[in-house]
């Protein structure tokens, strides 16, 4: 190895390392390598199974999405859900340009001899066969023609599309590829041409579920359900057969040895062909039948024989799981395997609409894929042509495929409501909701009236609350303006003590039936004291006050006095005794205020 021998800060080994590898005057622009795809002539061989390359793959795909129930519904499913959504088209900004551009492609788009949706429909080929190939047609926007194919709903003299018809995968004969691996444009060779023509990518759209290597044959989303299918064809194919025999066995004619000797006879040979058709025909149809020959040789035995032959164990296969294990692979392969819940005896709710939400999403990542073609090259193509010379381009856009869940959006609805949000500020927010749940969009004009009307309304309700405010700031200062509270004063219990003079006498009823004594509750006549208490200033807010009545409960008194007889005590204080006849005494104190 070559040692650098200069000395200093370096710069003459710098120096010498550039001599050695100069620099190209295009570096960074140029393309070194390539990709790596495996082609020759134009032709691509990327797919290592001999059955799936070249046109024999374009038969198979067909045949599978033809003839198999499984794929057939799978690629249904994907196909109504691409053709339910709707496209629009975002402007790339506000000016009147970026808004004329929008309209163009939202008119051009729908103005087409072929409807966008049944354009859509070709263009989801490439699920099948693993692309689709699209000639842009071109036309000038001037109403009415005599020719359908150059008539328009627009007369304002623009450039529009005429259609986006498919140039069919069966007539693709090979591609045009550059020094760089790029795709310049595909030989077609259709029926009716007698030469191939071509058609540059300048002037086409290609489209692929998938573009590893730039591969312009894409891959078809088959291609994984090509092994599961191949054995569900054959074992249905065995299956029918042995429905068609209605045999459990397999089938044996025993014929003598001379009839299968290269040197039989002409008529040997005839018997042996019949009878060699009728072992490998016999079935059950509306011809069934059969019919065979009865020769003994000289012992006595049969020269001709037919036997079913069956396995000496008994190891039996169930047919129908194994065809219906393989057809929910098929499904899996695209994400729509949700197509068998309910056919078996699993599954929940909760997994069925977690799986098509997979799928869903799946089915939405494959429009994002058109989407980004026809806003990668289609439009800026047709605005090109037009002459638009725009900072940000319009974008086509699409719809969700799966449908929203209202009551999510109730919900998140609800907890924004909750958080002090307020709901749908502009028109394009409340529209958008409204799309979501398909409802109706709300116009300018009335937007502008509701908000109107929602401004009075709050005005209504502050006025209504700086009313109250007042009313209620006047009355506390009515009420500041009163006798304030001078002494406070604790609960008392306050005492009369009636006068001898003036204490009443009692009478007390008594009543005694059969043994038993009722004492009556006693009258008490005297005046009412007057008792005189300095109320107290005292300003508060009124409470509420819930008093319980009292609950007095007053034991009869044991008197012994004669029968239906009334007994009168004196009001002098005192101790009194009364005497029954049975002699049993009561006393009865009667004191000073009492």
């Amino acid at each position: 190895m070559a040692r650098a021998t200069s000395k200093g800060n370096g710069r003459h080994r710098l120096a010498n390392v550039a001599k050695q590898h100069p620099t190209p005057p295009d570096a960074g622009f140029s393309e070194i390598g390539q990709t790596g795809l495996l082609r020759y002539s134009g032709y691509v061989n990327e797919e290592f199974h001999r059955d799936l390359t070249g046109d024999r793959a374009l038969k198979i795909y067909k045949e599978m999405s033809t003839n198999s129930a499984t794929v057939g519904a799978c690629l249904f499913a994907v196909e109504k859900l691409m053709r339910g959504t709707s496209f629009f088209v975002q402007p790339g900004g506000d000016s009147n340009d970026d808004l004329r551009a929008k309209e163009l492609i939202e008119t051009s788009l729908h103005d087409m001899s072929q409807s966008w949706h049944d354009t859509l429909a070709e263009i989801l080929t490439m699920l099948t066969y693993g692309w689709s190939y699209h000639e842009e047609v071109y036309k000038y926007r001037r109403g009415p023609q005599r020719d359908v194919g150059q008539s328009s709903r627009h007369d304002d003299g623009l450039i529009g599309w005429r259609k986006l018809p498919i140039r069919s995968q069966d007539s693709r004969t090979r591609w045009e590829f550059d020094t760089s691996g790029g795709i310049k444009g595909m030989y077609q060779q259709p029926v009716t041409a007698p030469t191939e023509l071509f058609i540059p990518i300048e002037k086409a759209l290609l489209f692929r579920p998938n573009v590893h290597k730039n591969n312009p044959e894409g891959r078809s989303v088959l291609r994984t359900a090509y092994r599961s299918w191949y054995y569900v064809k054959r074992i249905e194919e065995i299956e029918a057969i042995g429905i068609e025999r209605d045999l459990a066995g397999y089938p044996m004619g025993f014929v003598p040895a001379e009839l299968l000797s290269g040197t039989r006879s002409s008529g040997q040979a005839s018997i042996y062909n019949a009878l060699k058709n009728f072992v490998v025909n016999i079935r059950r149809d509306e011809q069934e039948g059969g019919l065979w020959p009865m020769a003994y040789d000289g012992q006595g035995k049969p020269l001709y024989d037919f036997k079913l032959l069956s396995t000496g164990g008994t190891r039996q296969f169930n047919t129908t799981e194994v065809i219906q294990r393989y057809n929910r692979e098929i499904a899996m392969s695209v994400m729509a395997d949700f197509l068998f819940l309910g056919s078996t005896n699993v599954g929940s709710w909760a997994l069925g609409a977690a799986k098509t939400s997979l799928f869903g999403a799946a089915v939405d990542s494959m429009l994002d894929q058109v989407d980004d073609v026809m806003n990668r090259h289609a439009v800026p193509r047709l605005l090109g042509l037009n002459g638009f010379r725009l900072e940000k381009l319009p974008e086509l856009k699409h719809s969700n495929v799966e449908s929203v869940d209202l009551n999510t959006i109730a919900s998140m609805v609800t907890a924004l409501s909750g958080a002090g949000a307020r709901l749908f500020p502009d028109l394009d927010l409340e529209n958008h909701f409204r799309n979501l749940l398909g409802w109706p969009e709300m116009t300018e004009e009335g937007y502008e009236d509701r908000e109107a009307d929602q401004v009075e309304a709050e005005r209504r309700r502050a006025d209504a609350k700086a009313e109250l405010l007042r009313a209620n700031e006047e009355r506390m200062q009515a009420d500041a303006q009163g006798p304030e509270v001078t002494e406070k004063r604790e609960p008392q219990h306050i005492t009369v003590n009636v006068p001898a003079a003036a204490q009443p006498n009692i009478h007390v009823p008594v009543t005694i039936a059969e043994g038993a004594i009722k004492v009556d509750t006693p009258a008490v006549t005297t005046a009412a004291p007057i008792v005189n208490v300095a109320a107290p200033n005292i300003t508060m807010p009124a409470p509420f006050v819930h008093v319980e009545p009292a609950k007095v409960k007053i034991a009869p008194a044991q008197v012994t006095v004669e029968s239906h007889s009334h007994v009168t005590i004196p009001r002098k204080p005192g101790r009194y005794v009364i005497k029954g006849k049975d002699g049993r005494e009561s006393v009865i104190e009667v004191q000073d205020g009492s």
